[in-house]
């Protein structure tokens, strides 16, 4: 988890991104996910792990195999639950599983 902080205008979002697309270019990130005021899908924390969630199961079988039977299991995971939840049992216990 990467955090930058600094005045507006400083260019906090084009190093985020270009760092990220970097990254993801190299194989090195699994999800990302970019805070905007202005847009109101990616300035909703509501959005956050389902977005990540989403993304790491594309770029991985294994961990989408996981999230599905998080979801199987408790279907409102993806709309219902605590951000704290929707963590653990779509990002964190997923990923934990692979080795």
């Amino acid at each position: 988890i990467v955090l930058l902080h600094s005045p507006a205008g400083a260019g906090k979002s084009c190093i985020a991104q270009s760092t990220c697309q970097k990254a993801d270019n190299a194989g090195l990130i699994g999800a990302s996910f970019f805070f905007w005021r202005s847009a109101k899908d990616q300035n909703n924390a509501q959005k956050l792990f389902t977005t990540i969630t989403y993304q790491l199961a594309m770029k991985c079988d294994k961990i989408a195999e996981c999230i599905a039977a998080a979801i199987e299991q408790d279907p409102c995971l993806l709309h219902n639950a605590l951000l704290e939840c929707q963590f653990q049992k779509l990002v964190y216990e997923p990923c934990c599983l692979i080795p």
